[in-house]
């Protein structure tokens, strides 16, 4: 399942890791020749200020926003703190973007998603349906590993 250059991982259950920042910190640790991309819907994005330990991740990775529907353009930018605004960078789907010197943050404008991450793993945790939400891999991938049930549902 997946890209060459994407993967899975459980690191985050595993390690009981609750704060982002602490997984991207770990995975810094382990490939400190690498370059990180955090990916993220924009609905999260607007609400990042309220992370546990929020500037340190935006300090640490480039982030790539997520287009919802409900969060995007002006209302977005309304919400994000004043000091990541300079970092923001409008991209379209398959834009050939080169490597930044700076941190920068994606905001890719395709097709919005019509349901977010947050939605899938809230869903499972109450025992709601997500199969038809999610590509089969993935579904499998979840229920295979009970991912997302009530007491695995990590808060941000």
């Amino acid at each position: 399942m997946g890209e060459a250059l994407f993967f899975v991982v459980d690191f985050r259950l595993r390690h009981n890791l609750l704060a982002t920042v602490e997984t991207v910190r770990r995975f810094r640790e382990r490939f400190p020749n690498s370059t990180f991309y955090f990916i993220l819907g924009s609905d999260s994005f607007s609400q990042i200020a309220g992370w546990e330990m929020w500037e340190e991740l935006v300090d640490s990775v480039h982030l790539v926003v997520l287009h919802r529907a409900h969060m995007w353009g002006e209302e977005l930018e309304r919400r994000v703190p004043k000091r990541l605004q300079p970092r923001l960078k409008l991209v379209e789907p398959f834009e050939e973007v080169s490597d930044p010197e700076e941190l920068t943050i994606y905001l890719l404008n395709h097709e919005p998603f019509p349901i977010s991450g947050t939605s899938i793993r809230t869903r499972q945790s109450r025992g709601l349906p997500i199969r038809e939400l999610v590509p089969h891999e993935v579904h499998s991938y979840i229920e295979k590993y009970g991912l997302y049930a009530p007491s695995s549902v990590p808060e941000e």
